[in-house]
C-alpha cells in the first residue's frame, strides 16, 4: 500500500513514555519488524520506551533492550534532600527552581510514578542528569545511526528527523515527563546536526482509561491530564504568537549550565494528536488503534497528503482562536478494508495438510469405509496383531479401491502402480525381490564347501570311513562358521540397519505407500522362502536337528559300515576265485559313501536352513518394524490431520489469537474481505471449498515425492545415518506440503484473479447464498454451486459491497470526542483531512469500480495517489489545527476533575510539573466560557478600579482644595473662592462635591491647580510637612466628626461619601508620614 514502498524515508525515533506510550510503540516495533521491508529502514527506524514501572518495561519485546530504561530505581527522597541542601551538598537551584518546597517525594522504587506528575519528572530528571540510565547515550547513537553518510535510503533532500512521542497525560510517567523530553529531544536532533527536528506529540487522555481505573481514582487521573494540557496550551501559547513570552524557564536538561537549556523559546510539539474516546465508536484498546493510524500514516502516502495539504492552513495557525487558544492541535483515525490474502492461503494449507495426511499418510482417513478408528475406546483395547491386521486391511482396501479408481477413469496413476506393485522400469517388486532373495541364498553355495567323499582312500586296505568322516566334520565346521558368521552377519546387518530394503526400495523407485503395501503383502507370507514355487522352499522351514557325528548312534552307523566294509575287504579264497572284483566290498563301500553323502547334504541343507531361518527372521524383524513404522506414521498423520483441522478452524475463527504475524493481526480497526460480518463468520471456508479444494491444482507425484523425502534417513550429530521417527516423518511431510499449497494456492489465486474487487463480488455472493438458506457445500458436491453464484444479480451484490463501504466509512472516526457545536467557530480554520488509499487497478471512473461505488456511498474522500498496495483499502481521517477546547471531554470531566482535586484542602502532591505554575495565580483554564466570564470580570473590575481610581484622584483634589482654602464653610454651607471670587457650592459636604465636580472646568482646574502647587510646596521641606501633616489630621478629625452626625441624622448619600474622603485623607496623612 505503499507501505515502506518508498525509496526514501526519514529518519525516525519512536519514543514511548510510560505504559501507554510503552505499548503503542511495542506494537509499532513489532508491525515494522515483521514488514518484509523492514530492512530498508532498519537503520534509520528505533524505538525507545522510557517507563517508572519495571513490569510494564519488561513486557516490551519487540523494543530492543539496550533501549527500555527504567527511571524509577533510586531514592528520589534521598536525592531530592541532597538538591534541596538538607544534607551534605548546597542547594542545587537548578532542581528547586521547580520543585515545591514542601513537596515530600516517595520512596517506592520501580513500581511507578504513583500517578503523581511531579514524581516522574524528578525520577527523568535523575537519570538524565549524569546520564545514569545511559538514555542520552542511546539517543544519541541512535540519531548518529540514523544519519549515517552510506544509507542509500535516506532522504538527503528533505532533512527531517522524526520524532514520534507517545503517552498518556492520565498518569504519572508520561504525563509528568512529555514536555521535558520533547524539548531534549528535539536539542539532541540539533546538536546532531544532520537535520531539523519534527517533534510529533501523540496524548492519550485520560478519559480513554476510565474503565480500566478504579472509579475513586478517576478523579486524579482527569485532574493530571487537565494539568498536562493547560501546562502545553501555555507553553503553546506564549511562545508561539504575538503577544506572548520570547521564552519561558524549563530546565529540560538537567544538570546544564546553558542558559539556553534552562529556557525554552518554541513550543514543544510541531503538532500535538489528542486520542480520546470517540463518541460515535467503542474502541477497548486505544493503544492498537493509535498503533494502527500512526503506522499507516508514517509509513504510507497519507503523511505526504497530509502535510501538503495542511501547509495550506499553515496561515490559520497564526490567529489564537477566540483571541486566547493556540491552534496546534488534532486528532486522526483510520479504518482498513484487507484481502487476507496471507492468512487464507495459510488457512488453505491447513486444510490441504489435513486432506493430504489422510490420503497419503493415514490412507483412507478421507473415505468412511476405510478409516481407522484410532480414537475408539472397542479398538483401543484390542490384542495387539488383531489391531494391526484391521489397520493393514484398511490400508489395503484404500489403495485398491483408489486403484480402481483411477483405472475406471483409465489413468493408471500412482494408486493403480502401487497396487500393481509396480518398480522402476515396469519391474514386478515381487519378483525383484525373489530374485534379490535368490542372489542372497545363491551365494551359499559358494561359502558352503562340503567335498564329496574321496572314494580312492576307501579300499580294501583301508575299509574305513574315518578319513570321509573327519573330512566331512572339518568340512561342514568351516562351512557353518563362514555362513553362519561372516556371511549371515553381513546380510543381517544389511537388514538390521535398513540397507537391505532402503536399497531395494530405492533401486526400483519404490514410493513409500507402495513399500507399506509391500511389507504387508510379504508379511502375509507365512515363512519368506528364495523360491518362485514355495514348496521348494518348504525345506528352509523344516524343523529337525543335522547329524551328530559323535552321536552314538552315527557311532554305531559307522561302525557297521566299516565293519560290513572290512569283512568283505578281505574275502575267502573260494571268493576271490568267484568274484575277482570283490563286487560285494564294492557294494558295502558304496553304502558307506551314499551313507556319509547323505549326512554331508543334511550338513549343507541344515547350514541353508539355519541361515534362512536367521536371516528370514531378522528379514520378518525388520519389515514388520518398517511396517509398524509405517503403521505409526498413518496414526501420527492422523492425529494431526485432526489437529491440523482444528488449527485451520481455530486460526479462521480468530487469526489473530492463533498467529501475531497474520494479516488480520496487524490491525486492530479493520474489516475483512470474504467475511459475514452480521453472521460473524469469515467465509474462508467457502472459498476454500469453491475455488481451490481440487485435486487437479497439484501434481500426486509431487506429493509422493514429498512423502519419500520424509522416509529417508538423516545424520545425527555424530554423523551417523539414522531413520527418522513417526513424528519427524509426519512433521517433514507437513513441511513441504505447506510450502507446495502456499505456492500452488497463490498462484491460483492469482490466476484467478483474487483481488478485493473480486473478493468482495465472491463475498456478497456466498452472503446471497447464505441468507437463502443454501447448503454450499451440498451445492458443491452436485455440481451446482457455480450456477447458483451467478444466479446472484448484479444489483444485490452492489448493493453488498456498498454497504460494506459505508460501514467501512462509518468506523474511520477520529480517535478524539469533538464538541460538534464548536465547528462555527468563526476565529477557527481547521484542516479536515479524509483520504483514500486505494489501488490504481480500482480507481477508474467506469461504472461498478471500487473507486466509482466508494464515491459513491462516501462523500468527501479524496484518494491518494501512489497507493501501491493492491490488497488494501484505507481510509483515514484528520482534524488538524484545532484549539484544544474543541475536545469536548477536555471541558467536561477532566475540568470538573481537575477542579475537585485542585480545590481539596487535603491534597498534599503537586498537579503541575513546575512550582510556579502551581502557585496562585498559576495558569490559565482551558474552558473558553471560563475563560470569557474571567475576562468580562476583569475587565469589569478594571473598570471598576479605574472609576474608583478617578473618584479617589477628584476626591483628593476636592480635599486639597478644602486644606489650601479653595474650598470654605461658613454657616450656609460649602463655598469656593479664588482670587477674590467666592460663590456657593451646597449645604453639605456630599452635594457640595458634586457641585464642584460640575463647575466649568476651567474654574475648576485652577482651583485644583492651586491646591497642588500649595501641596507640593508645603511637602518640600520637613518642616513644612510637619505643619501640613498637622492639619491633615485636624481635618480628618473634622471629618470623622461629620462623619457621626450623618451617621445619627441617617444621611446616607453624606455618610458614604464621607467614609471615602476619609481614606482619601488616611492616604494623603500616610504620604506625609514616609
Amino acid at each position: 500500500m505503499g507501505l515502506l514502498a518508498t525509496e526514501k524515508f526519514n529518519p525516525t525515533l519512536f519514543v514511548g513514555l510510560g505504559g501507554n506510550g510503552g505499548k503503542i510503540v511495542q506494537l509499532l516495533a513489532g508491525r515494522l519488524r515483521r514488514h518484509p521491508n523492514w530492512e530498508r529502514i532498519k537503520s534509520m527506524t528505533h524505538f525507545v520506551a522510557i517507563d517508572t514501572n519495571k513490569d510494564d518495561l519488561d513486557k516490551l519485546k519487540d523494543v530492543p533492550v539496550e533501549n527500555r530504561f527504567l527511571i524509577s530505581a533510586f531514592d528520589a527522597r534521598a536525592y531530592i534532600e541532597r538538591k534541596r541542601g538538607q544534607r551534605e551538598l548546597q542547594e542545587d537551584k537548578l532542581v528547586t527552581q521547580w520543585v515545591p518546597s514542601t513537596y515530600q517525594f516517595r520512596s517506592t522504587q520501580g513500581a511507578g510514578a504513583g500517578q503523581i506528575r511531579m514524581e516522574s519528572r524528578l525520577r527523568l530528571y535523575y537519570n538524565l542528569e549524569e546520564d545514569r540510565r545511559g538514555i542520552r547515550k542511546a539517543l544519541q547513537k541512535l540519531l548518529d545511526e540514523s544519519t549515517r553518510r552510506e544509507n542509500p535510503w535516506r532522504d538527503n533532500e528533505n532533512r527531517v528527523v522524526r520524532v514520534m512521542l507517545y503517552g498518556s497525560v492520565a498518569g504519572g510517567t508520561g504525563s509528568g515527563g512529555f514536555l521535558p523530553m520533547a524539548y531534549l529531544l528535539r536539542r539532541m536532533v540539533l546538536d546532531a546536526g544532520w537535520g531539523r527536528p519534527n517533534v510529533t506529540g501523540v496524548l492519550t487522555l485520560p478519559t480513554a482509561f476510565l474503565d480500566k481505573v478504579k472509579p475513586q481514582l478517576h478523579p486524579d487521573i482527569l485532574a493530571n491530564g487537565y494539568a498536562a494540557l493547560k501546562e502545553l496550551e501555555f507553553l503553546n501559547r506564549q511562545l508561539d504568537y504575538a503577544g506572548g513570552s520570547g521564552e519561558i524557564e524549563l530546565h529540560y536538561d538537567p544538570g546544564s549550565q546553558d542558559r539556553d537549556r534552562q529556557n525554552v523559546g518554541e513550543r514543544p510539539f510541531t503538532l500535538t494528536y489528542l486520542i480520546d474516546r470517540p463518541d460515535q465508536l467503542s474502541i477497548e484498546k486505544y493503544e492498537n488503534a493509535v498503533a494502527d493510524a500512526c503506522y499507516l500514516q508514517i509509513f504510507s502516502p497519507l503523511l505526504g497528503a497530509q502535510a501538503g495539504e495542511y501547509d495550506n492552513y499553515e496561515k490559520h495557525q497564526k490567529k489564537l482562536a477566540l483571541g486566547h487558544f493556540s491552534v496546534h492541535y488534532g486528532s486522526f483515525g483510520t479504518a482498513l478494508l484487507q484481502l487476507p490474502r496471507r492468512d487464507i492461503l495459510k488457512y488453505a494449507g491447513l486444510r490441504y495438510v489435513a486432506s493430504a495426511f489422510r490420503q497419503f499418510l493415514c490412507f483412507g482417513a478421507d473415505h468412511p469405509d476405510f478409516q481407522v478408528p484410532y480414537g475408539d475406546p472397542a479398538f483401543q483395547r484390542l490384542e495387539p496383531n488383531e489391531k494391526n491386521r484391521r489397520i493393514d486391511e484398511k490400508f489395503k482396501g484404500y489403495v485398491a479401491f483408489r486403484a480402481s479408481d483411477e483405472e475406471r477413469r483409465d489413468e493408471k496413476g500412482q494408486f493403480y502402480g502401487i497396487q500393481q506393485q509396480i518398480g522402476k522400469g515396469g519391474k514386478n517388486l515381487a519378483e525383484a525381490f525373489r530374485e534379490k532373495l535368490e542372489a542372497i541364498f545363491g551365494r551359499l553355495d559358494e561359502q558352503i564347501d562340503i567335498p564329496d567323499v574321496e572314494k580312492q582312500s576307501i579300499n580294501p586296505g583301508n575299509p574305513s570311513l574315518s578319513r570321509a568322516i573327519a573330512v566331512l566334520r572339518r568340512a561342514k565346521d568351516e562351512s557353518r562358521a563362514r555362513v553362519c558368521g561372516e556371511y549371515l552377519e553381513a546380510q543381517r546387518g544389511d537388514v538390521r540397519t535398513g540397507r537391505f530394503f532402503e536399497s531395494f526400495f530405492k533401486e526400483y523407485e519404490v514410493n513409500p505407500i507402495a513399500q507399506r503395501l509391500f511389507l504387508v503383502r510379504l508379511l502375509e507370507q507365512s515363512f519368506v522362502v528364495p523360491f518362485k514355487d514355495p514348496e521348494e522352499g518348504a525345506y528352509l522351514k523344516a524343523e529337525g536337528a543335522p547329524p551328530d557325528l559323535d552321536s552314538p548312534e552315527l557311532r554305531q552307523d559307522i561302525a557297521r559300515l566299516d565293519s560290513e566294509m572290512t569283512k568283505q575287504a578281505q574275502p575267502g579264497f573260494f571268493q576271490s576265485l568267484t568274484d575277482r572284483d570283490n563286487k560285494a566290498f564294492a557294494a558295502a563301500k558304496l553304502r558307506a559313501v551314499a551313507k556319509v553323502e547323505s549326512w554331508a547334504n543334511e550338513f549343507r541343507d541344515e547350514i541353508k536352513r539355519f541361515f534362512w531361518k536367521s536371516f528370514e527372521s531378522e528379514l520378518r524383524k525388520d519389515a514388520e518394524a518398517r511396517l509398524e513404522s509405517f503403521r505409526k506414521v498413518a496414526q501420527v498423520a492422523d492425529e494431526r490431520a485432526r489437529d491440523a483441522e482444528s488449527q485451520a478452524e481455530r486460526f479462521r475463527k480468530d487469526p489473530a489469537a492463533v498467529d501475531v504475524g497474520s494479516d488480520v493481526a496487524q490491525y486492530y480497526l479493520d474489516a475483512e474481505v470474504l467475511r459475514d460480518d452480521r453472521r460473524r463468520e469469515r467465509l474462508w471456508k467457502e472459498f476454500y471449498s469453491h475455488k481451490l479444494d481440487s485435486d487437479a491444482n497439484f501434481r500426486v507425484a509431487d506429493i509422493f515425492d514429498s512423502v519419500t523425502e520424509a522416509f529417508t534417513p538423516v545424520r545425527d550429530p555424530s554423523g551417523q545415518l539414522r531413520a527418522r521417527d513417526a513424528n519427524e516423518i509426519v512433521q517433514h511431510v507437513r513441511g513441504k506440503l505447506e510450502t507446495q499449497a502456499l505456492q500452488v494456492y497463490g498462484r491460483v489465486m492469482e490466476e484467478m484473479g483474487l483481488d478485493l474487487a473480486t473478493g468482495l463480488d465472491l463475498e456478497q455472493r456466498y452472503i446471497a447464498l447464505h441468507k437463502a438458506g443454501k447448503d454450499l457445500e451440498e451445492l458443491r458436491r452436485k455440481g451446482k454451486l457455480e450456477d447458483e453464484l451467478r444466479a446472484v444479480s448484479a444489483t444485490e451484490v452492489r448493493r453488498g459491497i456498498e454497504d460494506r463501504l459505508k460501514r467501512l466509512s462509518d468506523e474511520c472516526v477520529l480517535l478524539a470526542h469533538i464538541d460538534a457545536t464548536r465547528r462555527d467557530d468563526p476565529t477557527v480554520t481547521p484542516a479536515d483531512v479524509f483520504y483514500a488509499g486505494l489501488h490504481d487497478k480500482y480507481a477508474s471512473d467506469e461504472e461498478g469500480s471500487l473507486w466509482s461505488v466508494l464515491k459513491g456511498v462516501v462523500s468527501g474522500t479524496n484518494r491518494v495517489a501512489g497507493w501501491e498496495e493492491r490488497d488494501s483499502l484505507v481510509l483515514y481521517r484528520a482534524l488538524l489545527g484545532v484549539p484544544v477546547y474543541w475536545f469536548k471531554n477536555v471541558q467536561s470531566d477532566l475540568y470538573s476533575g481537575y477542579k475537585r482535586v485542585r480545590d481539596d484542602k487535603n491534597r498534599t502532591y503537586p498537579l503541575h510539573i513546575e512550582a510556579t505554575w502551581e502557585s496562585s495565580p498559576g495558569l490559565p483554564d482551558l474552558d473558553p466560557v471560563e475563560l470569557k466570564r474571567a475576562e468580562e470580570r476583569r475587565t469589569a473590575e478594571r473598570s471598576a478600579q479605574a472609576t474608583r481610581e478617578a473618584r479617589d484622584s477628584r476626591l483628593r483634589a476636592f480635599t486639597l482644595c478644602a486644606l489650601f482654602g479653595g474650598i470654605s464653610r461658613d454657616e450656609e454651607g460649602y463655598h469656593w473662592s479664588f482670587a477674590g471670587t467666592k460663590n456657593k457650592l451646597a449645604p453639605d459636604r456630599a452635594r457640595a462635591f458634586e457641585a464642584f465636580e460640575a463647575l466649568d472646568p476651567v474654574l475648576r482646574g485652577d482651583l485644583e491647580k492651586n491646591a497642588r502647587d500649595s501641596w507640593t510646596a508645603a511637602t518640600a521641606e520637613r518642616s513644612s510637612r510637619g505643619k501640613l501633616l498637622e492639619e491633615v489630621q485636624a481635618h480628618q478629625r473634622r471629618l470623622t466628626e461629620s462623619y457621626a452626625r450623618a451617621v445619627s441624622e441617617q444621611k446616607d448619600a453624606e455618610r458614604r461619601f464621607l467614609q471615602d474622603e476619609r481614606n482619601v485623607v488616611e492616604a494623603l496623612a500616610a504620604e506625609l508620614r514616609s
